[in-house]
């Protein structure tokens, strides 16, 4: 499986413990079929990961416990495109990237 490492890029300007730590997830398999696996550190309350589609609809929302490293969701009912995924807080974007699903 390939899996894709990000890290935090210069978001917004308010400084919080969840952005001023270096964040780093995981993401695999990209391209993906019907499920995907999401690896972080991410430290912090209130973290969500959303997917977007090209036209901005957010198709998906999965809130982040800093406990739970690693977590798995279907992507079964996402039809073959690409998407953006935002991983954020309540005051600022932490990491945002691409993910591809193929069918």
């Amino acid at each position: 499986m390939q899996g894709y490492v990000l890290r935090k890029g210069k978001g917004n300007e308010k400084d919080t413990k969840a952005n001023t730590e270096k964040s780093i997830i995981k993401l695999y398999p990209n391209p993906a079929n019907d499920k995907v696996t999401l690896e972080h550190n991410i430290k912090g309350k209130n973290i969500v990961f959303e997917i977007y589609s090209v036209t901005e609809q957010r198709v998906m929302q999965i809130p982040l416990n800093e406990d739970v490293k690693q977590i798995q969701f279907s992507t079964v009912k996402l039809k073959p495109a690409i998407y953006f995924y935002h991983i954020k807080n309540k005051d600022a974007l932490i990491l945002s990237g691409k993910l591809i699903i193929i069918k």
